[in-house]
């Protein structure tokens, strides 16, 4: 695409020009690639964007109906193994991680998972500084997120975008450069009577939700902010705590109303010579017995410190307790600036810790002067001060001091956001260092002290084509709605900067100041309801964005999109679809079959972007007819049938207007010269992974792999399928309840051995009593050593199986400050039991076919394979654990987990102990 400023007109092709034509030769295309690649080696940023030569050129010129593009899988950013990476369950080092361990993301607080990772023995590493006191030790080519101060894009007070739109990604070597250059007197602003400096600078996180339990947090579910006060303005030594809980010496009533609110029992003693002050006295057992489990009990000013399980605790309650040491011995003044001041250090980093938890910025200085002089003139030396001074984008969450409160001012009057900026850097040398790879959009994480650092344009490129027509609708979807801003509407502003209008409430593009196309981002988050919500809608372009996130079950969403996916404004209608290799367990994998080599799971090179043509005479994906021509798929018997139906009474259509076409295009890394020219390690770094991913990735193997966030690993269930034996003797049975689409599933156990099954569908109510009578008899399982699922349906078992267990997902879990639940207490359970190697089933069960409700056959072992992904912990600010609601686990797996779900129903039979009693000498257990 040509700037408006450049004169390209000799490149004009002189065939079209006599006709009055401009029309471009390929010679143009050839120059501006060639321009991109030198300002892409300087550093600098392309303005003339267009599609690369392979890959993306041949997406742009496919017109098929449907195109399905991708199948390779970038790379990560490489930090020392010894980096601190946040994860919901606390700070662990780079070099533990795992591929599907979960790490937390800086955008939303939540939970991303590590999909990819690239070992670095012996690289090079720098130290990159913040003004916060901060750093992190990184190599050239690892990936951030920064912008320059003083500096706004023109397109921002063009369109009135945000200041989040000045963000581009750099790597560090970039980084480097820019600094460097700024020592040799470069990147100041101008037109300023003193010269200021321009800065790099990078976001901060959002709040981070933690998700730790365990004894190591256990914590009374007293106020946290009466911790925080007590830690703040409160006396634990042994002599002022003989005969109470602490003492407290405070001048506000405010705080001391707080503590008679959380159920403290507050007692005057002295008001202070020459003071407001006033000492209390507190009694409560909940502050008792939280001051004794957190060890504060002892500890003098000096010595102070904020409890572990709090450090890691929810948002709400780390709030809580900043709160309480703020009102305490926090401070802000009139301009709005906080501080924290404390003369223990441990004290003041685990503020700094929480503040940064919290998405603000904070930095420690020390005051080595401190001390007083007495009546002799002479000055006293005190101990060392630690001032915590914050940033926050909105202060008054650090008081509940109403005096307090009334100081708080938004960040700069609200004019810029509250960034680290970086300050500096210096080499390191080498160490051992690795990259890791997140499974969100926007591809960041956080390491050391929350730094935030960074982790699909070929189907928007595509969309220029048709913005010149006004009657031009185009749609691009992703399928969670937090993913349309950080993933399509991100990457569409390059793109279409200068064609069009963005509208960011509505996620929508409107092309030439109105009188061209628009485009509009949504999200597909009901699947079900895609055929109404777009029926009857003009929709000449579609662009659906990581499709495997759409086929898990089926392909149902290509089937009613291609269905609407027509329009009257005189341009061909088309459908463009991005897309990474999957595994059988994902529909994609089926629907693409052609293309790929069932030996190796690759591509086969000589069908890759070969039209196919296809009409669906089903619903299912079997239901396809598949040829070289419309004339083969015409052939199809039960494709002719419905084919012929379809045009009675239709004049002017023929049987080729009925059949539709598809191509298939793989990326390729050799096709990226951009990619190849500023990350030249690229491909080195994913070969020197090894295992399962690289194949993924160098060669796109469309194979399953553990790619989701269950609990449960494929070499956990692999290790179950395979483990000898774990028979004991005792006989026990499990049944999860079902009358309709679902699955009815029976297993019988001995010991922690699976030894007999039964599962099926649509039985009539009044047969399941007689027919679970008859299993639990031929397994010899006592009526007590069953359980069942008695939510819903399970509830007409009762008076069938008086002294069975009833299993209900609500009741209460026998701790309730490790579990939400009983059916969260036993899937933890089962899960741990399974990563123990503890159960083992019968070869002969897995081998075992069934066939759902779309007829769809598989195996037992292939079902558990599946349905492990339906175990997942909740994401949730709860401390205690909580598995995933039943609507989002069929969600994950489409379809109801009623096979896993009976398995791990066995757990609380393990801890079922009744006394034995002798009754007309019979014994009941």
């Amino acid at each position: 695409m040509a700037n408006q400023y450049d004169d390209y007109s000799e490149y004009i092709d002189p065939v079209f020009a006599s006709v009055g034509a401009t029309v471009y030769s390929n010679d143009l295309a050839k120059k501006i690639r060639g321009e991109n690649l030198k300002l892409k080696e300087q550093g600098k940023r392309v303005w003339n964007l267009i599609p690369q030569e392979g890959f993306q050129e041949r997406v742009c010129l496919a017109d098929a109906d449907l195109v399905i593009c991708g199948g390779k899988k970038g790379g990560g950013k490489v930090l020392t193994n010894d980096s601190d990476i946040i994860t919901p369950f606390g700070i662990r080092k780079n070099g533990d991680l795992k591929v599907g361990d979960i790490i937390s993301n800086p955008c939303t607080g939540g939970m991303e998972q590590v999909i990819e990772i690239y070992e670095h023995p012996e690289h090079d590493f720098y130290r990159l500084f913040f003004d916060d006191g901060s750093w992190v030790d990184c190599g050239l080519e690892h990936l951030w997120e920064v912008r320059q101060t003083g500096y706004t894009h023109k397109r921002r007070n063009l369109y009135g975008l945000g200041v989040e739109d000045d963000y581009r990604i750099w790597t560090f070597g970039m980084i480097k450069k820019w600094l460097d250059e700024q020592e040799e007197g470069k990147h100041y602003i101008s037109g300023t009577k003193c010269r200021s400096r321009k800065y790099l600078v990078v976001p901060l996180c959002e709040p981070v939700r933690f998700t730790r339990a365990g004894n190591c947090m256990r914590r009374t579910d007293i106020d946290p902010y009466v911790i925080g006060a007590v830690i703040g303005d409160g006396c634990l030594t042994e002599s002022a705590t003989r005969y109470c809980d602490a003492r407290l010496t405070s001048a506000d009533n405010d705080i001391i109303r707080e503590f008679k609110k959380a159920g403290v029992v507050v007692s005057a003693m002295t008001q202070r010579k020459g003071s407001k002050a006033t000492d209390y006295e507190l009694m409560s057992d909940k502050l008792r017995e939280q001051l004794s489990i957190s060890k504060l009990y002892g500890c003098k000013s000096a010595d102070k410190f904020i409890p572990t399980c709090y450090k890691f605790a929810t948002i709400d309650e780390r709030k809580a307790i900043i709160q309480g040491l703020m009102d305490t011995d926090g401070y802000i003044d009139n301009r709005g600036h906080c501080y924290f001041t404390s003369i223990s250090r441990t004290l003041a980093e685990d503020v700094q810790f929480i503040i940064r938890s919290l998405g603000g910025w904070a930095s420690i200085s020390v005051d080595t002067n401190t001390g007083y002089k007495d009546s002799l003139g002479n000055f006293v030396k005190c101990q060392d001060a630690y001032t915590v001074s914050i940033k926050m984008k909105d202060t008054s969450m650090l008081f509940r001091l109403a005096r307090k409160k009334a100081r708080c001012r938004r960040f700069n009057g609200g004019l810029s956001e509250v960034v680290r900026r970086i300050v500096g850097y210096e080499h390191v040398g080498t160490k051992d260092g690795r990259c890791i790879t997140v499974d969100s959009p926007d591809s960041l994480y956080m390491t050391n002290d929350f730094i935030v650092t960074h982790n699909t344009w070929v189907s928007l490129f595509k969309a220029l084509y048709y913005i010149y027509n006004p009657d031009v609708a185009m749609y691009a979807f992703r399928r969670l709605e937090d993913d349309v801003k950080r993933g399509p509407w991100k990457a569409s502003k390059p793109i279409f900067r200068g064609f069009g209008i963005p509208k960011e409430a509505s996620y929508e593009w409107s092309f030439l100041d109105g009188q061209g196309a628009t485009l509009k981002m949504e999200h597909l988050q009901d699947l079900g309801k895609v055929s109404d919500r777009f029926r009857g809608a003009e929709l000449a372009y579609l662009d659906i964005e990581e499709l495997p996130e759409f086929t898990r079950d089926n392909v149902g969403v290509i089937q009613d999109f291609l269905a609407v996916n027509r329009n009257t404004a005189g341009v061909r209608s088309q459908m463009v679809c991005t897309c990474n290799p999957v595994g059988r367990s994902n529909k994609l994998r089926i629907l693409l079959d052609w293309y790929i080599d069932p030996e190796t799971d690759t591509i086969i090179p000589e069908r890759d972007g070969k039209k196919r043509y296809m009409f669906f005479y089903g619903k299912d994906i079997t239901e396809i007819a598949w040829g070289n021509s419309w004339q083969e798929v015409y052939s199809h018997p039960a494709a002719k049938q419905k084919i012929d139906l379809l045009l009675k009474g239709r004049e002017g259509m023929s049987p080729e207007d009925m059949i539709l076409t598809m191509q298939f295009i793989e990326g390729d890394y050799s096709d990226n010269r951009i990619l190849q020219l500023t990350d030249k390690r690229y491909i080195s770094r994913l070969a020197s992974s090894g295992g399962e991913s690289v194949a993924n990735d160098l060669q796109g193997v469309w194979r399953d792999i553990d790619s989701g966030t269950g609990l449960i690993t494929r070499e956990d269930m692999e290790a179950f399928f395979d483990n000898a034996e774990r028979r004991d003797g005792t006989m026990r049975a499990t049944a999860d309840v079902a009358l309709t689409g679902d699955f009815m599933v029976l297993f019988a156990f001995d010991g922690h051995h699976v030894c007999d099954m039964e599962a099926w569908r649509g039985a009539p109510t009044d047969e399941i009593p007689a027919f679970i009578d008859k299993f639990l008899r031929k397994n010899g399982v006592r009526e007590e050593n069953f359980a069942y699922d008695s939510n819903g349906l399970g509830l007409w078992l009762k008076d069938s199986f008086k002294r069975s267990f009833q299993f209900n997902n609500k009741s209460a879990a026998s701790d309730p400050k490790l579990w939400n639940n009983l059916k969260s207490e036993s899937a933890e359970k089962f899960v741990k039991a399974i990563k123990g190697r503890e159960f083992s089933i019968s070869e002969e069960l897995l081998r075992r076919r069934f066939t759902d409700s779309k007829g769809h056959s598989f195996t037992v072992s292939d079902r558990l394979m599946e349905e492990r992904m339906a175990i997942k912990r909740k994401d949730s600010d709860e401390a205690r654990f909580e598995i995933i609601a039943k609507k989002q686990m069929k969600i994950e797996i489409g379809h109801s987990p009623d096979f896993v779900e009976a398995l791990f129903m066995v757990m609380p039979l393990f801890e079922r102990r009744k006394a034995l009693v002798r009754t007309n000498f019979s014994f009941i257990m």
